[in-house]
C-alpha cells in the first residue's frame, strides 16, 4: 500500500512539474491570463502537497541542508525587494482586486517556491521524471508535426516568416521542458551510460532536435553546438583530461553516428529543412561578422536598443519598477521589449540594486556546479556503480549545461527574473542541479563507507 502511494505521488508530482510550463501551449490557447495564473497556483499547491505527503516516508532535515538553507535565505531577500520595492512602492500600474495582483506575480512567486519540492523529489528518484518527460515530449512533438502536415487541430501552433531566408517557420505556443531533453541526451551519449530509458531518451532527443528545425530559431541551432561543447568539456574534466584535448571527445564515434542519424531523418521527412538550415547558418555568420540586418545586430548588442538604454540611465539604481510594457512582448508605448532584451530589460526593471540582490542566485549556482564536478572528478570510477548515481549525473550535467549556456549568452543574463514566460525554467534547473548534487554526494559517501568496511 505504501509503495502504491509512493508511485502515485511521484507520478503526480512530475506530471505537475512537466505540464506547469505548458508544453504544447494548451493553457495559453484555452485559458485567459487570469485563469492560467489560477491554474498555476493550484499546480504549485498540489506540488507542495505531494512534497509533504512523501516526507512522511522520508524523515530528513530538508530545510537545514546547507545549500537549501542558503537558497531559502536568498529567496527571502529577493522576495522582500521584489514585493516591497519593485511591485510595491515603485509600481507604475493600478490593479483591481487581489486576484489580479496575484496573477501579475504568479510567475515570480511560483518560480521561487517550486524549487524546494523539485530538489526533494530529485533526491528520492529521477526515473519517473525521465520517463514522463520523454514520453510527454514525444507525444506532443508528434501531434505538432501531424497538425502541420495533415492540417489537424491537435496542437495550436503559430506560423511566421523567417525573413532572412524567406521561408515559413512553425512553432508551438509553449515548449515547457522539452528542450531539456537535448542536454540530457548528449550527457547520456558522452558518458556512455546504460540505462533502461536510453533508447527512449535518444528518440525523444532526436525529435526535439527535429523540432528546432521546424521553428528555425537560430539561437536554438547554435544552442545545439553550445550544449555539445559545454557537456564535452565537463565530461573531459571529470575524466581528468586537460583543457586541450576536450574537443577530441566531441568527435567520438557515437556523437558522429548520432548526428548522422538525426540529419538522415530530417533529410527523409523534411528535405527542405537541410537547405534552409544552410542558408540560416550563412545568415548567422553575416550577423556575427557585422554584415547582418539591423534587427539582429541590435539584439546582439548591449547598447543598440536606445529606448531600454535610456530607461536604464533614468532609473540606474532602483529601476523602473513594475510596468506592464515590459511584459507585452512588443514593448508598448515605451518600446520596452522585455522578452527580446533579457539582460538590458532586467537592468532597467530592477535597477542595479535589484540585480545585486539577485546575484547570489548565480553565485550559489556556480558554487554548486563547481562542487559537483570536483566530486565527480575525484570519484569518476564510481559513477557507473548504480542507477541512482547515473541518473543524477545525467540530470546534473544537463542542468549545469543550461546555466553555463546562459552565462555564455551574455545578452540573456538574469533570465531567471527576466520578462519572459520561460524564466521559471532556470529555477527548475536549479532544483535539478542541487537535487542531483545531493544524490551524487550521498551515494558516493555510501560507496566509500562500504569500501572502508571491506578493507577493515
Amino acid at each position: 500500500m505504501q509503495d502504491r502511494k509512493k508511485h502515485f505521488t511521484f507520478y503526480l508530482f512530475w506530471i505537475i512539474v512537466i505540464f506547469y510550463m505548458d508544453p504544447g501551449g494548451f493553457m495559453h490557447t484555452n485559458l485567459t491570463p487570469l485563469y492560467r495564473s489560477i491554474l498555476k497556483f493550484s499546480l504549485l499547491f498540489a506540488a507542495w502537497v505531494c512534497f509533504f505527503l512523501q516526507r512522511k516516508f522520508n524523515d530528513t532535515n530538508f530545510f537545514t541542508n546547507k545549500f537549501v538553507f542558503k537558497y531559502l535565505v536568498f529567496l527571502f531577500f529577493w522576495f522582500a525587494y521584489y514585493f516591497i520595492w519593485y511591485f510595491g512602492f515603485n509600481n507604475n500600474e493600478t490593479f483591481d482586486g487581489i486576484l489580479t495582483i496575484l496573477a501579475k506575480n504568479a510567475r515570480i512567486i511560483n518560480s521561487g517556491l517550486f524549487v524546494f519540492p523539485i530538489i526533494y523529489f530529485v533526491t528520492i528518484d529521477l526515473t519517473y521524471f525521465i520517463k514522463l518527460l520523454a514520453w510527454s515530449s514525444i507525444i506532443i512533438i508528434i501531434l505538432f508535426i501531424l497538425s502541420i502536415y495533415l492540417g489537424l487541430d491537435l496542437i495550436n501552433y503559430l506560423r511566421g516568416n523567417r525573413l532572412i531566408i524567406d521561408v515559413n517557420r512553425y512553432f508551438m505556443r509553449g515548449y515547457g521542458l522539452i528542450y531539456f531533453l537535448i542536454p540530457l541526451s548528449i550527457s547520456t551519449v558522452l558518458m556512455k551510460f546504460k540505462i533502461k530509458q536510453k533508447k527512449l531518451l535518444f528518440f525523444s532527443g532526436a525529435l526535439t532536435i527535429l523540432l528546432i528545425f521546424f521553428t528555425l530559431w537560430r539561437r536554438d541551432m547554435i544552442g545545439l553546438i553550445e550544449y555539445l561543447l559545454i557537456i564535452s568539456f565537463f565530461v573531459n574534466y571529470m575524466k581528468g583530461g586537460s583543457i586541450g584535448n576536450f574537443l577530441h571527445r566531441v568527435l567520438k564515434n557515437r556523437i558522429v553516428v548520432y548526428s548522422v542519424v538525426i540529419i538522415f531523418l530530417i533529410a527523409i521527412f523534411a528535405p527542405n529543412i537541410i537547405s534552409l538550415g544552410e542558408k540560416l547558418i550563412y545568415q548567422t555568420y553575416l550577423t556575427f561578422s557585422g554584415q547582418g540586418n539591423e534587427v539582429t545586430d541590435v539584439r546582439l548588442s548591449l547598447s543598440g536598443k536606445t529606448s531600454i538604454i535610456n530607461a536604464i540611465k533614468d532609473n540606474f539604481f532602483l529601476g523602473t519598477g513594475y510596468d506592464n510594457d515590459w511584459m507585452t512582448g512588443d514593448g508598448g508605448k515605451n518600446e520596452w521589449e522585455g522578452s527580446d532584451y533579457i539582460f538590458l530589460s532586467s537592468f532597467a526593471m530592477y535597477g542595479l540594486v535589484g540585480l545585486v540582490i539577485f546575484l547570489p542566485f548565480y553565485m550559489l549556482t556556480v558554487r554548486i556546479i563547481l562542487k559537483l564536478f570536483k566530486l565527480l572528478r575525484r570519484n569518476y570510477s564510481k559513477l557507473y556503480s548504480n542507477e541512482r548515481i547515473v541518473y543524477a549525473v545525467i540530470v546534473g550535467l544537463a542542468a549545469s549545461a543550461e546555466f553555463v549556456k546562459n552565462i555564455i549568452e551574455f545578452p540573456n543574463w538574469f533570465y531567471p527574473i527576466g520578462a519572459s514566460a520561460l524564466s521559471p525554467l532556470y529555477f527548475f534547473y536549479f532544483g535539478f542541479l542541487l537535487g542531483s548534487y545531493y544524490v551524487v554526494k550521498k551515494e558516493i559517501y555510501l560507496l566509500n563507507s562500504k569500501e572502508i568496511k571491506y578493507e577493515y
